[in-house]
């Protein structure tokens, strides 16, 4: 048999023998249930309320309540299993079920037990309160990502939506900002660099300048290495033989000579010199060209340009006249030989041997001519380099 937490056995009365059915302890009239003495199965462990027995039954010295139904006499104690507690010969009705069940929340007077009550209405709210938080912020979540959600679609759609031609002739209702048009970019031009004062001078097609002597002798007066020389003649030969004894002309044109500018200078110590600057096609014709006239020096020569206080410089021996001796080199660079004669001027001959003054003018006048060509060069790599610039600068404004 099963009791509550009180101590007192919902509906049932006072447990018999060992075997029997339990007993109804007494009859019930209407009204809440009555407890039980203390020490019975089931009984009330706090007691009777103060000045009443228990089974309700006054106190000693007290004055038995009148029943209602005109029953004044007291039962003794013990009768019927119960404490002081007065039988009545009423019909025996249902007791109305209390609203607060007695086995969970009840008190020794048959009344809720308001605190417990309320401590268990405070954990449902709270349960309740937490359950409607969790929703809450799942909601805003879920609300949160359908919005970010929708403004994608709705931005790929106006992304990827042609406009719409109503055919009415008038414009179709904006639905969003189109987009801003993204910015291109020309990818920048290469420029390529100068190519340099040697490839110029290697190339005919990048060396395009004038080959004339007021293009590359243009000064009266030079200076190498702190001396000054004066140029005295120029001329140029649009057939590089008639530039050069017959011995040196074979050599030219088996080496493809197109043109020759000669230039005759004098020093202040009495010598002179010729120097002859020819154009061939290539670097290796020029430099084939330098290399025989070298192998050749005794025979082949440069013809003295006169000019000024020259009036003849290493001229050719001819028959019963024997020639001048004078110094005679030759060199190259890109596609240009240089050949020079340097010595004294006149018919007579002053060069017996090794002259340091000789050899100084010739050194000086290879050097010079070598800067002129460089010059040509650097000027014409640069000219080259600008206009790919500005070549460059109107693709892109293009």
């Amino acid at each position: 048999m099963s009791g509550d937490s009180n101590g007192y056995n919902r509906g049932q009365g006072h447990p018999g023998e060992p075997g029997e059915p339990a007993q109804s302890p007494w009859s019930v009239r209407p009204g809440p249930p009555v407890y039980q003495g203390p020490g019975s199965p089931g009984a009330d462990p706090y007691g009777p309320p103060p000045g009443q027995n228990y089974g309700g039954a006054p106190g000693y010295g007290q004055e038995a309540p009148q029943d209602p139904y005109g029953a004044t006499q007291s039962a003794p104690y013990g009768q019927q299993g119960q404490y002081g507690r007065q039988a009545y010969e009423q019909p025996t009705q249902a007791a109305p079920a209390s609203p607060f069940p007695a086995a969970a929340h009840g008190n020794r007077d048959g009344e809720p037990d308001w605190g417990a009550l309320a401590e268990e209405a405070g954990r449902s709210n709270r349960r309740r309160r937490v359950a409607i938080w969790a929703g809450a912020v799942v909601g805003v979540l879920a609300i949160g990502a359908g919005i970010a959600f929708a403004s994608i679609k709705i931005s790929e759609g106006d992304d990827a939506k042609p406009a719409a031609n109503t055919g009415s002739g008038s414009a179709a209702p904006a639905t969003s900002a189109p987009a801003a048009p993204k910015p291109t970019f020309k990818p920048a031009p290469s420029i390529p660099p100068a190519p340099g004062a040697a490839k110029v001078l290697a190339d005919p097609a990048l060396d395009t300048a004038p080959f004339t002597a007021a293009e590359l002798f243009p000064d009266a007066k030079v200076t190498q290495g702190g001396r000054t020389y004066t140029v005295v003649g120029t001329q140029l030969d649009n057939t590089c033989a008639n530039a050069v004894n017959a011995e040196l002309a074979k050599i030219l044109r088996n080496n493809q000579c197109a043109q020759m500018i000669r230039v005759t200078v004098t020093a202040a110590d009495g010598t002179a010199a010729t120097v002859a600057l020819g154009a061939f096609a290539t670097p290796e014709d020029a430099k084939a060209a330098a290399v025989q006239g070298n192998e050749k020096y005794q025979v082949a020569a440069v013809t003295g340009l006169p000019g000024g206080p020259v009036k003849a410089l290493c001229p050719e021996p001819t028959p019963g006249k024997p020639g001048v001796q004078c110094a005679r080199q030759t060199n190259s660079y890109g596609r240009y030989g240089i050949f020079a004669v340097v010595g004294y001027p006149g018919t007579e001959n002053k060069l017996t041997g090794p002259d340091p003054k000789v050899d100084q003018l010739g050194n000086d006048v290879d050097a010079w001519v070598r800067a002129v060509l460089e010059k040509r060069g650097e000027k014409t790599s640069q000219a080259i380099y600008e206009k790919a610039k500005a070549d460059a600068e109107k693709q892109l404004q293009g």
